[in-house]
């Protein structure tokens, strides 16, 4: 039997939180007047978490393993390493039998744990039909996902992000990971950006799109909001904070106002969009 240790979540004063993300001055107005008002429902969640059952449970830590075991992945380029980029990095079996015992209590409990696999297998688009082929000789029916439109930067043309979009999903990606066009959000454009990403979205086809805002280059909580909903209304299936290559990623703030958009947008239009915490490894 194993005896976990309850994950330790310190309270921070305002002044911590307003600091934390070394916001540049231009931002930091907005920032500090949107944690003035937001502060109140802000601190209890966290203190909620520090004593949630839900993020102490033997399943919450096996995820958190699991992610340090993804953390610590090589990331091969061979063609030699393909079956085993596919079979650990990929995690079609991601946790090691001493681990799985480890947290498994019974033969049942190991039965189950040993299923757990990722979400979807996440490549750049040149290695999407290497991951595509692998995951078919393993059997296995984890999906793949790619970046594109020029990830993580998403500053090239539009012609060539959407051809980008378009060559993931003919080599078989069911998700694409898109970034926006941050100087659309910065100039107020959210008529062009809904454009952008509706192309996007026509070009997946029956492939999830994940819009990724890049949140730490949006500006303020304003225009991560309006960006939310853009994307949202131009189709994307996912809005995801960051790609994890910005200098500010993803942030309680951001997140708060990215999920009460999602919410927002249910209200209105009764269409589910799903929220992504985004860092890359």
């Amino acid at each position: 039997m194993c005896t976990h240790t309850a994950l330790k979540t310190p309270r921070k004063s305002l002044e911590q939180l307003k600091e934390q993300d070394s916001v540049p001055a231009h931002k930091a107005r907005s920032s500090q007047q949107w944690l003035q008002k937001n502060i109140p429902e802000v601190i209890p969640a966290s203190d909620w978490s520090s004593g949630s059952p839900v993020l102490n449970s033997p399943n919450y830590l096996l995820w958190s393993e699991l992610e340090r075991m993804a953390c610590h992945r090589a990331h091969p380029n061979l063609e030699s390493d393909r079956y085993d980029y596919c079979t650990k990095l990929a995690a079609v079996h991601p946790i090691s039998k001493p681990i799985l015992c480890s947290f498994a209590e019974n033969r049942e409990e190991f039965e189950f744990l040993k299923k757990i696999t990722v979400a979807a297998v996440c490549v750049y688009p040149s290695r999407v039909e290497d991951a595509v082929k692998q995951l078919k000789l393993l059997d296995s029916p984890l999906p793949v996902a790619s970046v594109a439109t020029g990830f993580p930067s998403g500053q090239y043309p539009l012609t060539t992000r959407v051809d980008e979009v378009s060559f993931c999903v003919q080599n078989g990606a069911s998700e694409v990971d898109i970034v926006i066009d941050r100087s659309l959000v910065l100039s107020g454009r959210w008529g062009e950006l809904h454009e952008e990403v509706h192309k996007m979205k026509e070009a997946c086809g029956e492939a999830h799109l994940k819009a990724i805002l890049a949140v730490g280059e949006c500006g303020s909580p304003d225009n991560i909001y309006k960006a939310s909903m853009a994307c949202m209304m131009a189709g994307a299936d996912f809005i995801k904070t960051s790609t994890g290559k910005e200098v500010i990623n993803a942030n309680l703030p951001a997140g708060l106002v990215m999920c009460r958009a999602i919410r927002d947008f249910y209200r209105k239009t009764n269409a589910k969009v799903s929220y992504l915490l985004g860092y890359f490894y």
